[in-house]
């Protein structure tokens, strides 16, 4: 009896280890795929700046989402996250780049979740990085859905500031379970020494 509780412990730990990581829920998120109408695939543009679809500059492959900023303007790429459920933790975000464009100065690269319940707005969850930088991650962790939530507004924008800014790679999914795993692993060799009694 004893034997068979240790394979089957041993048997779930290994179960464990090839668990998948949870999935992507955005659509596009390397922003390569063309809708057909020369223009990224599940992502909107909108503002007084300057969106577009670019090749000068990517982390992966060949495109990125662009935005100049005169220093006036707001300027946003976004999509619609769907499928969500209030009171799960959610991670999201993406990589940026951002310069100056003779100014001096670079536009905050600013990320945030909308949440919404159908067409009522809940809340809202946002970060930002400014200055001048390479490729840099930029995101928040083990963010709350409020109460009531269905989907989510993800943007990539930029507000009253100068210069470029490009995003990539980017990502919206539910924050993996806690130390389930490790609690496991430590059984381990509890289970082992029972074994050899």
């Amino acid at each position: 009896m004893k034997k068979t509780i240790v394979i089957m412990t041993m048997l779930a730990m290994v179960g464990l280890l090839f668990t998948p990581a949870s999935a992507n829920l955005m659509l596009n998120a390397d922003v390569e795929t063309d809708s057909g109408s020369g223009t990224p695939a599940s992502w909107g543009a909108s503002g007084t700046g300057v969106e577009t679809w670019a090749t000068d500059e990517s982390r992966s492959t060949s495109h990125s989402l662009k935005i100049e900023d005169n220093g006036s303007t707001y300027s946003y790429w976004s999509q619609w996250v769907t499928g969500l459920s209030g009171g799960t933790d959610y991670d999201f975000g993406g990589y940026f780049k951002t310069a100056n464009n003779g100014s001096g100065s670079a536009p905050r690269a600013q990320l945030q979740a909308l949440w919404y319940n159908g067409s009522t707005h809940l809340g809202t969850s946002s970060t930002s990085s400014g200055g001048v930088y390479d490729w840099k991650y930029v995101g928040l962790d083990e963010i709350t859905a409020p109460t009531g939530t269905t989907r989510a507004r993800f943007q990539f924008f930029t507000y009253r500031n100068q210069g470029f800014a490009w995003g990539d790679d980017f990502y919206f999914d539910v924050t993996p379970e806690p130390a389930t795993m490790t609690l496991l692993l430590l059984g381990l060799p509890l289970a082992l020494r029972r074994r050899r009694k």
